[in-house]
């Protein structure tokens, strides 16, 4: 629609003032030049503001503003009424095609509830894609001791990210991550912008879990792959069993001086007593201590020597025969009657 010009009112004017004029009056009248005044007429008679004498056709006369804007704008409202039908429309298409997408979406979430993913390209996108989209929470489970300084560094900037969003972050490793000083400078400068970490001596599963809706676990048959969990309640086990280890797990001591030493190798040792009794290998123990095979057969040498057991089978008999399992929080739990009632035997 054009818009109207400072020559577009003088012609107006001088047309509404004559009641009839031809170009050639126009242009005597207000000196304006031909050109000026033809453009002029012509835009006037797009907003049917002026017209043609029926009987004099190059004559012009003023039409009435309101009667011009009637009849200018029921056409544009006719145009916008026949759009709003449109746009009705689509929104109705739309909108009843929605639960249909949404049932559709529903099975397609059941039937992946749980994605294995093969390869480590299908890992680091899914986990991209999932560290963008958190909002709330991120949970984290870290089992193994030292770790590479590459991946520290990745896990430094990720982290550092996700706490500037306002993201809780929560950290799981194991008791011997603190003898690690990469990990030890990576869990002081994340506790220091908010995140908890820490540690308890077991073996856990790799786990993620995003906002308490995703997870990624590790799988058990294959240290490098891991699967996608969307299903609620396998989400809400795996949350709830984060949290009972969470409950009684240690916080991680960045002071890697005497206070780590003093009861980390005691903690170690209290598990090895409990997984001796399982009748678990020394090499699976040390993978689930997160510890070498040499000090996990320390370890055992010494828990072997302070109960006086001949072999694996006798320290198993003296730890069930002193009730000792029921004691153990921290190594050594034994009240001295207990240990010398199960040397004794």
């Amino acid at each position: 629609m054009p818009a109207l010009t400072d020559v577009d009112a003088a012609v107006y004017h001088h047309i509404a003032e004559s009641s009839t004029s031809g170009l050639a009056q126009i242009c005597a009248d207000t000196g304006l030049g031909f050109e000026q005044v033809a453009d002029a007429i012509d835009r006037l008679s797009r907003l049917r503001l002026v017209s043609r004498l029926f009987e004099d056709p190059i004559r012009f006369t003023a039409v009435s503003p309101d009667s011009a804007k009637a009849k200018l704008l029921d056409h544009t409202i006719r145009d916008l009424l026949a759009r709003q039908q449109e746009v009705d429309q689509v929104r109705t298409d739309f909108d009843s095609l929605r639960e249909i997408f949404e049932a559709s979406e529903r099975r397609r979430l059941e039937q992946h509830a749980v994605e294995q993913l093969d390869t480590k390209e299908d890992i680091r996108l899914t986990i991209r894609q999932l560290v963008a989209s958190v909002t709330s929470e991120l949970i984290i489970c870290q089992p193994g001791g030292a770790h590479p300084e590459t991946c520290i560094e990745q896990s430094l900037a990720t982290t550092e990210m996700l706490l500037n969003r306002g993201v809780r972050i929560r950290t799981l490793y194991q008791h011997t991550a603190q003898y690690s000083l990469p990990t030890i400078s990576y869990v002081e400068r994340v506790s220091s912008r908010g995140a908890e970490v820490r540690t308890v001596s077991d073996y856990f599963g790799r786990l993620l879990v995003f906002d308490n809706e995703t997870a990624v676990i590790e799988l058990a048959d294959k240290p490098d792959g891991f699967v996608l969990v969307r299903d609620r309640s396998l989400i809400k086990f795996t949350v709830d069993a984060f949290e009972h280890i969470w409950s009684y797990a240690r916080p991680f001591l960045v002071d890697s001086g005497p206070s780590v030493v003093s009861w980390a190798p005691d903690a170690t040792k209290a598990t090895i007593v409990r997984l001796l009794t399982e009748g678990l290998e020394d090499k699976v123990i040390a993978r689930r201590l997160g510890i070498s095979l040499r000090t996990c057969q320390r370890h055992v040498s010494e828990i072997m020597v302070t109960l006086g057991a001949r072999n694996r089978f006798h320290a198993g008999y003296l730890i069930h025969r002193a009730g000792l399992l029921d004691q153990i929080v921290a190594w050594p739990p034994l009240r001295e009657p207990a240990l010398a009632h199960a040397k004794a035997g």
